[in-house]
């Protein structure tokens, strides 16, 4: 469990994640942090995913590396370009596990931020889904962003999802854990630009330790 999150409006994209990476063979401890979302300039858009930590940044350089014309043909070959990476790098990191990314990006023939869901089971890339809001791990009810303010409730966001336990995506095991920590990181993808900051750390989240809330206090 991992946070990436996306809300489109009609001049920017806002990705909301965070920046914890887990040791799988330590009950989920935390390994190490470092942000989950690679910007992919000129176009300009952002990939991040959830999953195992290399594939946001294995992913971002399978999409850099094919030069695409325009950001609209990059969203066309997305689930393509995934496909065929899973299969060429397999040999190297091994096995993908299941995952989801995402694509965001300014499309020129629509004029406005677009985002591209996939889901995969390590072995295959699942038909893509449009959406205008993403939000892993899921929200109870509605989320508004405050466009006035949107760090702000991007915030909110990310510390409920914080409080929350889940379970790794694709295993078998029934352990749950705090899966949202490190750092929140808010990325604003408009027609000429990707800007990317820190909205908050959590100091009490060590290398080594599980995540837990109840910490801060």
């Amino acid at each position: 469990m991992t946070a990436f999150n996306v809300y489109v409006t009609p001049n920017a994209a806002h990705i909301f994640s965070d920046g914890a990476h887990f040791d799988r063979s330590h009950d989920m401890a935390i390994i190490g942090f470092g942000s989950k979302v690679v910007p992919l300039m000129p176009y300009p858009a952002a990939v991040g995913a959830t999953g195992k930590a290399f594939i946001p940044n294995l992913i971002g350089t399978a999409l850099a590396d094919i030069k695409f014309a325009s950001f609209d043909d990059m969203l066309s070959g997305f689930p393509d370009v995934v496909q065929a990476f899973i299969h060429h790098a397999k040999a190297h990191v091994g096995d993908w596990g299941t995952f989801r990314a995402g694509l965001v990006g300014w499309s020129p023939a629509e004029d406005r931020p677009m985002l591209s869901i996939i889901e995969s089971d390590g072995t295959t890339v699942a038909a893509p889904t449009q959406l205008e809001q993403y939000f892993d791990p899921p929200i109870q009810g509605t989320f508004n962003l405050n466009t006035n303010n949107p760090a702000e409730t991007g915030l909110k966001l990310l510390e409920q999802q914080r409080l929350l336990r889940g379970r790794e995506r694709g295993s078998a095991s029934d352990r749950t854990f705090h899966g949202v920590g490190g750092f929140a990181q808010h990325t604003i993808i408009t027609k000429d630009s990707i800007e990317m900051r820190v909205l908050k750390t959590w100091p009490e989240d060590k290398i080594g330790q599980h995540i837990m809330p109840e910490r801060a206090g």
